[in-house]
């Protein structure tokens, strides 16, 4: 898929998580959302879509909480869009361990 990456999909079955190769030309549809890739190098990086209706986000756990897509994302400072802290925050209250709280505390002093 891409060169020198290995990509997985997510899925959840019976309440349990497991990672299936994500396959050239395959189309990812909800409940599909969370793609982890790795290089032979042990680079890694997490690929989590996001659902939409017309011109907003929606939060796939309550779809009444939804933000323009304008208002979503930003750019890290190496140039590669991401998910808005307060999103992303959103999605780890859902059950938050210690590192989240790590991340709340650095989404703070932006």
């Amino acid at each position: 898929m891409g060169a020198g990456w290995s990509f997985q999909v997510a899925t959840r079955a019976a309440g349990r998580g497991s990672l299936r190769p994500w396959e050239d030309g395959e189309g990812l549809r909800p409940p599909l959302h969370e793609v982890p890739a790795e290089r032979a190098d042990g680079d890694q990086i997490e690929l989590l879509m996001q659902e939409a209706s017309g011109t907003e986000w929606v939060y796939r756990r309550d779809l009444r909480i939804r933000r323009p897509l304008g208002k979503i994302a930003g750019t890290s400072r190496h140039g590669i869009p991401v998910l808005a802290p307060q999103i992303a925050l959103l999605y780890k209250a859902k059950a938050p361990n210690a590192r989240d709280f790590d991340d709340i505390e650095a989404a703070l002093l932006l």
